[in-house]
Order: C-alpha cells, then sequence, then structure tokens
C-alpha cells in the first residue's frame, strides 16, 4: 500500500505541476500499473530478505497433555475480538476513505460527465481491502480430536491443521507488529497467524508447512488438548 499510494500520489503531484486546469492532465492509467509494480517489488523484496519473525518468550510453564478418561472426547471453543479501540480506528479509517473517494467520484461526475478508469480501480480496492478487514473483527477457534480449526464468523479466511500433521503445539506471547507487521489474518515468512490482538495465544507447528499461530484466551487448555491428542493418534 505504501508504494503504490506514494507512486500514484506523487505522479499525479508532478503531472500537475504548472498546469492551468486539472483536467487537462491525461495519460494518469499508467501511474497506476507503476504504482501496482512498485507494490509487488516491495512486497516480494521484504518476503525474501526478511529474517524470520521473532518468536515469542517460551511458555511459561510446562503445560501437560489433558487429562480425559478412557473413550471421553473434549472439544475447546473459544472466539477472539479485535479491542473496540481498534475496531473504532479501523471503521473510521475505512469509512472516511470510503466516503471521501465517493464525495471524488460525485465530483467528477458533475464536472466531467463520467467517472475516469484510475478513480473507479482505486474505489474497487478501497472497497475490497473493507470487505476483507471487516472480516477479522472477530475469529473462532476449535481444537478437538481432528485438530486446529480457525475462521472468520463467515467461514472465510479460515484454516484447519489435521491433528495427523501436528508436530508441536505451545502456549506463546503475540506480538502482532513484531512477529506478523500487522493485526488480522497475517503471513509471513515463519507461517500465518490469525492475530486480532495481542497477548496469549497457541502456536502449532506442522509437517511441511509452516507454523500457524492465534491470539486467543484460555490458550493453555487448548495446548493442553491438542498435546492430548497428539499423543493418542
Amino acid at each position: 500500500m505504501t508504494g503504490f499510494l506514494a507512486v500514484l500520489m506523487l505522479g499525479l503531484a508532478i503531472m500537475q505541476v504548472g498546469v492551468d486546469d486539472a483536467a487537462t492532465v491525461t495519460g494518469t492509467g499508467w501511474l497506476a500499473l507503476m504504482g501496482l509494480v512498485a507494490a509487488a517489488a516491495l512486497g516480494l523484496t521484504w518476503f525474501f530478505v526478511i529474517d524470520e519473525p521473532p518468536r515469542a518468550a517460551p511458555e511459561p510453564a510446562h503445560v501437560a497433555p489433558l487429562d480425559l478418561e478412557p473413550g471421553e472426547r473434549a472439544v475447546w471453543m473459544r472466539t477472539a475480538s479485535i479491542s473496540r479501540a481498534g475496531a473504532i480506528t479501523m471503521g473510521a479509517l475505512l469509512g472516511g476513505t470510503n466516503i471521501f473517494l465517493i464525495v471524488l467520484m460525485a465530483a467528477q461526475l458533475r464536472t466531467r460527465g463520467s467517472i475516469e478508469w484510475p478513480l473507479w480501480g482505486t474505489f474497487a480496492l478501497t472497497l475490497v481491502v473493507t470487505i476483507l478487514s471487516t472480516q477479522m473483527l472477530r475469529i473462532r477457534v476449535r481444537v478437538d480430536r481432528n485438530g486446529l480449526a480457525v475462521s472468520s464468523p463467515v467461514g472465510w479466511p479460515r484454516v484447519r491443521v489435521p491433528i495427523d500433521e501436528l508436530t508441536s503445539a505451545e502456549v506463546v506471547e503475540v506480538s502482532p507488529m513484531a512477529e506478523f507487521g500487522g493485526w488480522g489474518w497475517r503471513h509471513g515468512a515463519g507461517g500465518q497467524g490469525f492475530v486480532v490482538r495481542a497477548g496469549e495465544g497457541i502456536r502449532v507447528s506442522r509437517t511441511g508447512r509452516g507454523d500457524v499461530t492465534v491470539a486467543v484466551d484460555d490458550a493453555e487448555t487448548a495446548v493442553a488438548l491438542l498435546r492430548r491428542e497428539m499423543a493418542a493418534r
């Protein structure tokens, strides 16, 4: 986003230097393409250059497998939500951006009789980001004999880690910015994370794939159940 917006805004400003009427500026579509190229270049550079995200401090105490009677089964379920302050901030930023773009589109339609495709594209991209962001306001976490499952309330994004693929499960302190560069459904060099807040969480390792980290309360019970099911398989 930084690369895309920097190229787009700086390019538009340069193209309008010394122009009496901004309506006479044409050929701005290539700026959006340059912005996408810059965004891709920065994203790929980060992906291949950055070191594996630092792991949080080791769990403070040993978590023993959950003690169940023979034939007894257990299911652990929790939800985790973004803080109220975070939800308000995100809503204000995304809502304000969408409203601003709608005003720009209305003004362009009134003065020119049509809306140019770069503005349509920017609005569409912002709308997609808004919709995806709202899916991560709350997550549902489930641990049972089948393994770990995490999803948004509408079912996507979603990840399932079968118990047969698990190699370890641990309680960690999750730092969204330090480990994943932000909040939400994140992908990094060390795996993926469902991090709607900082603090206590679960981290599982799986065969041949990256770790999965979930920020959720009562992580110790979830890890105890996972370890029990791993031992029983």
